[in-house]
């Protein structure tokens, strides 16, 4: 499928508008249809170069961001925690082994085959992007996402926006606004 993405062609950082691809879904895949991303300032390091020496060469164009919230679209036919409408986020990885003990225990962060949501390498086919050796991240209008980067969001029924991380006070009532 077809992406609009704002990327940069080179280490100079300068983004612009682009179009690539993303894979089509697969039956474990939700279709996001992107609403907000974060700007980190890992994002404009990567897309700049400067990470080179620790995390390997960027293929470019580069499209970082990793601090993704949208809302689904579609759903692959093995999906069964998410439905069309449900709000949802994606971090920094889009894809584990999902089978050593550390994604077996919910801490896929911590495996050791995790594939970045941008300029990570896909080792295993599920989150492949069409002519790329390297993933694409958030800044675009859709993404294509697996059960490892996943996950729901909910919001609070008062304010009706999403939590951000500074807003929420730190005791365990408010654990019912992450659907994890």
């Amino acid at each position: 499928m077809e992406a609009i993405c704002m990327g940069c062609k080179d280490s100079s950082c300068s983004f612009e508008p682009l179009r690539l691809k993303r894979r089509e879904l697969n039956d474990l895949d939700v279709l996001i249809e992107m609403k907000y991303c974060g700007v980190c300032h890992s994002d404009l390091h990567i897309a700049a170069g400067h990470m080179e020496n620790v995390l390997g060469k960027v293929e470019y164009p580069c499209v970082p961001g990793h601090e993704l919230a949208g809302v689904v679209k579609q759903i692959g036919s093995k999906v069964t925690k998410f439905s069309v409408g449900d709000h949802i986020g994606v971090g920094c990885m889009v894809d584990s082994c999902l089978e050593c003990s550390k994604c077996m225990e919910g801490q896929e962060q911590k495996c050791s085959k995790q594939v970045g949501t941008y300029a990570g390498k896909d080792w295993s086919g599920r989150a492949q992007v069409p002519e790329r050796e390297q993933t694409i991240g958030g800044y675009t209008n859709v993404m294509a996402g697996g059960p490892t980067g996943s996950r729901g969001i909910k919001t609070c029924p008062k304010w009706r926006f999403p939590y951000s991380h500074w807003e929420l006070p730190s005791y365990p009532q408010n654990s019912w606004f992450i659907n994890v």
